[in-house]
């Protein structure tokens, strides 16, 4: 195991997630914290996404912003690459007052949390 999960996303093939991160994790705390650990990362992932929706579509570029450095945080916490560098890039967008290139990153994230969500299952599968 370890290293990068590569896995398709809209069309390319980049990093989805360093599995090191999990690995370590299911090493240190076990297969079934670290379920748990990862259900509530994406309990929180829901809210930040509703959040981001509510504030992007009331133009509260500021507070997405910081919404968007939350999940960014997280995911990065817990190695899933694509994802943070999409919320990366959104929070950019946002502190930028780039509306347009805000929405786009925005629209990414529900394929790039499915793909880091699939990975991570593999890796508690495998573990």
């Amino acid at each position: 195991m370890g290293g990068d999960l590569t896995m398709m996303i809209e069309g390319s093939r980049e990093p989805v997630l360093e599995a090191e991160q999990i690995e370590t994790l299911i090493a240190s705390a076990g297969v079934e914290v670290t379920a748990s650990i990862l259900e509530a990362f994406w309990v929180s992932n829901d809210e930040l996404v509703k959040a981001l929706n509510r504030q992007l579509s009331q133009g509260a570029l500021s507070d997405a912003a910081k919404s968007a450095h939350a999940l960014k945080g997280s995911a990065a916490n817990l190695g899933a690459v694509a994802l943070a560098d999409i919320a990366k890039m959104l929070e950019m967008a946002c502190r930028n007052e780039q509306a347009n290139d805000a929405e786009t990153h925005f629209k990414q994230i529900p394929d790039s949390i499915e793909v880091a969500k699939i990975a991570m299952e593999e890796l508690l599968k495998s573990a």
